[in-house]
């Protein structure tokens, strides 16, 4: 297998011009559009039925991506059932007899007497990345089935001018005898004037700008029919595929690319093959790829009650419903604007680089082997540029952060200038002209320019191309590399709806509480994979991933091993997935293959990622013998770094007040103690309080922003400490005094919080001098809220200034396996205060506990409280 390298942070759907107004309709129609004009569709198995059969309507659907390659053949299918009035709605004779007569009322060679014969057109286009929805706008100024109400005629638009391609024409229900003259259908308009009508050609769009997609004015013959000779290669054919009426037959073209302007259409249906049709098609015009079926009735004579499409497939595999985003939703923003080159040649955005897409405007060559560029939005440049000597020559304008890739010929001696601090990532692009190497440098949005090829001077013999990789904002993962054909990548944030996979439309219809991690789009066609080693991941954190597995499985891969089952199910509209769980390291994760073969899985694994803040928690009982005695804790897994520790009061089963103090945080451990006031001997009965580490830094926690840092110089005195980022609202407070560089027992008080900051200070027993040392202090806050991430549920919040020396409730349940963290975030009342815990009929309770080393007054007035309860499943 080939293999492929994502070193980017995803691919886009790429729209390059404004969504039409979008009219919804209610229902689903198997990813088919409809134009406006009066006909409807509605869902059928596995398709669509469209009825009535107007003049003009188009309808039109959306395909997976397929270059066309020259010498390879493209086969699109489908099963055609139609059926239409065989009599003429117009005041002709139509009584003659004729061997070519196919019911009563049709056989007269007048084209208007042939009722329900056609005129079909089907066309096959590249749309460029422009998606169009329904109520679309295909026409032109002189014919158009665009309905301008409320529209003013300087706003008119037609939807489809960007696509390129071509179309057939067919009358699907002509006898296959019929052999009028030059094999065409003849229709008198009186006076004289013959106008004649070919049943089977090939057409193409001739005419930028206003045309339509399928309009008369823009095809390769002019409105009536007359070939116009050789001009753009189309051939009249006389052709008759005697469709029954009402009954369901195979339609199939064969499209063959010759060479990147010539190309070979065969149709075939009812078994009928037509004869060859051949076009040459105008470069503004001529297709990269297929990636949009389209179909319109364009006369009003020959009526239909209704036509009916399924079983579409493409090289005999059914198609999978894929359609563009859907209009109404998000706003869409193309991933670049404003192109042009200096030169004033043709340079577009294509939307997907691959096997076959045309390097150049004005050059037949195309790419051979892509890498892992492969299904990237590129820039197609023109080669006649290769000699353009300008610092500032290719300007765009990024709307988003993306990766870009200059392919600059291989041949080159030497770098222009502007390209000479780019990165250069070792790969190799391949073309039928020449070979690219790939320098890539990253750019936020914002305006772009870049210099010329300079090939007289670098040796550049053949001009460079650009292609994008968007990326989306993440700081878990690096890159991503697969022993496959597929394609992976970053996805967004996971959300109900989104896409599972890079070749399938299946969507996540419950993703549970994996909502919001950061996805990682596999492909499925790699289901049956195997291999201990197939799917590399470079993490730039430590990271927790989620690996999503069929629930058809009968077993695991052995490389599974060391993954944890969580109670979580995500559901799709392809399979129910089991979601298992790991957590890594910074660096190279190397993941295993599918294995449908051994394991039972259909469907290609899942995966999700979210920042795993290094962290270590857990729950302490101890005594304290005398006021010297430290107790250690060491982390089941060091930190690379010491990290932030704060512990949560005491309970209450002692009644001596206390606080705690920690001291010796290292990376593997550190140590606490009871601290009793200096006013007392320092032996405590056993209590339980926990404990809390982690990692310096801004963290995630969840979707609960979280803030945790050390805090050097701390005394007696009131200081202000602002956050590295602002909180949106005002955040719970945890902070530990965590050395012991003065004697005496301290607590930290803390006023005027804020969502940028607070004031802090140390404050000794009441009946010292209140005159500490500097100490070191460990502070994380977090926003108040609730998130439930695998294996671990976080409640925060903050209390009203409610909590006095009487035993107050906290408004969240406790459960056996919770920890449970609390500070003071106030200073209402002056006298040195700590924290105490309990249970009690179902629920937390606190209290605030001033010591007596001056006087037995102990009652305080109210202070806020600001609270951490984590549960550990």
């Amino acid at each position: 297998m080939a293999t492929t390298s994502h070193h980017g942070l995803g691919a886009l759907a790429i729209l390059l011009a404004s969504l039409p107004a979008w009219s919804n309709p209610s229902g689903d129609y198997n990813g088919w559009y409809q134009s406006n004009s009066g006909s409807g569709i509605t869902a059928v198995d596995d398709g669509m039925r469209w009825s009535p059969v107007k003049k003009p309507t188009t309808v039109h659907r959306y395909l997976p991506a397929q270059p066309l390659i020259p010498g390879e053949t493209l086969q699109f299918s489908m099963m055609w059932r139609s059926d239409g009035y065989s009599e003429s709605n117009k005041d002709f004779d139509c009584s003659d007899s004729d061997p070519t007569d196919q019911g009563e009322g049709i056989s007269d060679r007048y084209l208007r007497c042939l009722a329900g014969t056609g005129d079909f057109r089907i066309g096959f286009f590249d749309s460029g990345g422009v998606s169009v929805g329904n109520d679309s706008c295909e026409g032109n100024d002189e014919k158009s089935n665009c309905d301008y109400e409320g529209r003013d005629e300087e706003d008119y638009t037609y939807d489809f001018n960007h696509y390129r391609g071509f179309q057939v024409r067919i009358h699907p229900h002509l006898s296959e005898g019929f052999d009028s003259v030059s094999g065409r259908l003849r229709e008198d308009h009186g006076g004289g004037k013959m106008e004649s009508h070919i049943n089977l050609n090939l057409w193409s769009r001739i005419n930028p700008g206003e045309n339509g997609l399928m309009s008369d004015e823009c095809q390769a013959v002019d409105h009536c029919g007359f070939s116009k000779g050789d001009d753009w290669g189309t051939q009249p054919q006389s052709w008759g595929p005697n469709m029954p009426f009402g009954e369901a037959r195979l339609l199939q073209f064969d499209v063959k690319m010759l060479d990147t302007e010539n190309f070979e259409v065969w149709v075939t249906m009812n078994g009928a093959r037509g004869p060859l049709l051949t076009g040459s098609f105008p470069q503004d015009f001529r297709p990269d790829q297929i990636d949009t079926l389209a179909i319109t009735y364009t006369n009003s004579s020959r009526r239909y009650d209704y036509v009916e499409l399924t079983q579409l497939q493409i090289n005999g595999v059914p198609v999978d419903d894929v359609r563009p985003e859907e209009p109404g939703g998000p706003e869409q923003q193309p991933l670049l604007s404003e192109l042009r080159a200096d030169s004033g040649r043709s340079y577009r955005l294509m939307p997907a680089l691959s096997e076959g897409s045309k390097v150049y405007s004005d050059r037949s060559y195309h790419f051979i082997d892509v890498g892992g560029w492969g299904g990237q939005p590129f820039i197609q440049t023109a080669n006649d540029d290769d000699q353009r000597s300008d610092d500032y020559f290719l300007r765009f304008t990024l709307n988003q952060p993306a990766l870009i890739g200059v392919l600059y010929d291989i041949r080159a001696s030497e770098l222009p200038e502007w390209l000479s601090d780019w990165q250069s990532t070792g790969e190799i692009v391949k073309g039928s002209d020449t070979d690219f190497k790939v320098y890539r440098k990253r750019f936020d949005a914002g305006d772009v320019v870049l210099g010329g090829n300079q090939g007289d001077r670098t040796g550049a013999r053949s001009m460079y191309s650009v292609v994008f990789k968007p990326v989306y904002e993440t700081h878990l993962i690096d890159w991503l590399s697969a022993n496959s054909d597929g394609d992976y990548y970053v996805g967004p944030a996971l959300v109900n709806g989104s896409r599972i996979y890079s070749d399938r439309s299946y969507t996540f219809t419950d993703v549970g509480n994996l909502a919001g991690l950061t996805s990682i789009v596999t492909a499925n066609d790699d289901s049956d994979a195997v291999g201990d080693e197939f799917l590399e991941v470079g993490l730039l954190q430590p990271t927790r991933l989620y690996l999503l597995f069929d629930v058809r499985a009968s077993d695991l891969p052995e490389w599974m091993k060391g993954w944890k089952q969580t109670e979580t199910v995500v559901t799709t509209t392809d399979t129910s997935f089991n979601v298992f769980t790991r957590q890594f390291d910074a660096g190279t994760v190397v993941l295993g293959a599918n294995q449908s073969q051994d394991t039972g899985a259909r469907s290609m694994y899942l995966l999700a990622a979210e920042p795993a803040i290094p962290a270590a928690m857990g729950q302490l009982t101890v005594a304290q013998s005398d006021a010297h005695q430290w107790h250690s804790v060491r982390f089941d897994q060091a930190f690379a770094a010491p990290p932030v520790v704060v512990m949560g009061p005491p309970s209450y089963a002692g009644p001596n007040p206390l606080t705690v103090r920690v001291r010796d945080v290292t990376t593997e451990g550190f140590e606490f103690q009871l601290d009793e006031w200096n006013y007392q001997d320092g032996v405590h009965a056993e209590e339980t309080l926990s404990y809390l580490a982690v990692a310096a830094g801004d963290h995630q926690w969840g979707g609960i922003q979280l803030h945790a840092s050390l805090l050097n110089t701390v005394n007696h005195q009131w200081q202000e400490y602002r956050y590295t980022n602002s909180f949106s609202t005002t955040p719970v407070v945890l902070a530990q005094q965590v050395t012991d560089f003065g004697a005496q027992a301290t607590v930290v008080r803390m006023r005027t919080s804020t969502a940028d900051g607070f004031e802090l200070r140390l404050q000794e027993e009441e009946a010292n001098d209140d005159n500490h040392a500097l100490e070191q202090l460990n502070v994380i806050a977090l926003s108040p809220g609730e998130a439930s991430m695998i294996g671990m549920r976080v409640v925060a919040g903050l209390t009203d200034a409610t909590m006095n020396h009487r035993w107050q409730p906290l408004t969240v349940a406790p459960v056996q396996s919770a920890l449970l963290f609390a500070t003071i975030q106030t200073t209402l009342g002056g006298d040195p205060v700590a924290l105490r815990h309990k249970q009690a009929d179902g629920e937390w309770r606190l209290k605030v506990e001033e010591e007596r080393s001056k006087d037995d007054e102990i009652r305080h007035v109210a202070e806020q409280v600001g609270w951490l309860t984590v549960t550990q499943e």
